[in-house]
């Protein structure tokens, strides 16, 4: 199915007919209300499922009328961005309200992905409201000019790794600095791919890439809201949290990391390669630098490495 131009303000969009948590008549005023709005407008609930967009909207995205609602958010959103637009949403929902039930708007350039895999830049202005007596976020879009797009594009790509599509290690250390300025509780995890010499030696590096393209797709599952994840050397990765460790004890979040990325082999040119790898995680200290951190992070990696060659 191919794009549509902008609806008219009478047109009723055929609909998914379910929207978990809304009733039809709920749906429809919610529709009608975006319908009015001469820019390209987006409507989810809390949980992330589309919940009415206008004509401009699909447009924008090259859909008919009636293929996102019901749809989750993250089908439009490209991999590399899904982190952070978590964390916009949950830095918003968490935000202040009004009288009027309403969040202070933010403002950010973002990418969308289109039906035809196309990917576009977005000036988004978001926020959450009331609708139709529910919370809802409320999404305004404008496509950039190409000039901001091609600069948004090449952006991502210096702050991203070409392999993996997570951050470079220059970036989340940025990121990580920023939380420590703060004084806030961080928790750290270091984690290095056993064995992938051997396996680069053995099937190719090919089969290696294969296996840190598995282990990135893995964290990005894995990652809470607010957490970030990074490529910081060959065959390391970093995990940061900027709160305690969300399991019991660190021992446990390292078990928990350690089943989240090995628990399937990685298919590779008709094979079933074995991921192994080795965690390590820390807590911030009261007045611990980024680089003090880090490198206690790496020696409870190491000491991982270790015990479970040993073992």
């Amino acid at each position: 199915m191919g794009g549509t131009s902008g609806a008219g303000l009478g047109d009723t969009p055929t609909r998914r007919p379910d929207v978990r948590g809304f009733t039809e008549d709920e749906v429809i005023a919610i529709d009608a209300v975006v319908a009015q709005l001469p820019i390209a407008v987006v409507v989810h609930s809390l949980d992330s499922v589309i919940v009415a967009a206008n004509g401009e909207c699909r447009e924008l995205l090259g859909y008919d009328a009636g293929d996102l609602t019901g749809a989750p958010v993250t089908d439009f959103i490209p991999d590399s961005e899904r982190v952070s637009a978590r964390r916009m949403a949950l830095d918003i929902a968490s935000s202040p309200v009004d009288v009027n039930g309403r969040t202070e708007p933010r403002r950010a350039l973002r990418q969308l992905r289109r039906k035809d895999g196309v990917i576009v830049s977005c000036w988004m202005h978001v926020g959450v409201g009331v609708l139709a007596g529910h919370e809802v976020f409320i999404v305004c879009m404008d496509l950039v000019n190409p000039v901001v797009h091609d600069a948004h594009l090449w952006r991502s790509r210096a702050e991203r790794d070409d392999l993996t599509g997570l951050s470079r290690r220059a970036v989340f250390l940025d990121h990580l600095n920023s939380w420590i300025a703060d004084d806030g509780a961080v928790t750290l995890a270091f984690i290095d791919v056993d064995n992938l010499k051997i396996v680069n030696d053995t099937h190719g590096h090919s089969a290696g890439d294969s296996l840190l393209e598995a282990v990135a797709l893995r964290l990005r599952e894995w990652l809470p809201g607010n957490a970030i994840a990074g490529r910081f050397a060959g065959d390391e990765f970093v995990v940061a949290l900027p709160q305690p460790s969300p399991e019991p004890s660190l021992d446990a979040l390292c078990i928990v990391l350690d089943r989240a990325l090995t628990g399937e082999p990685v298919a590779w040119n008709g094979r079933l390669l074995t991921l192994a790898v080795s965690v390590g995680a820390v807590e911030r200290l009261d007045d611990e630098d980024c680089a003090a951190l880090v490198a206690r992070a790496d020696q409870q990696m190491y000491a991982a490495k270790t015990k479970r060659r040993r073992d």
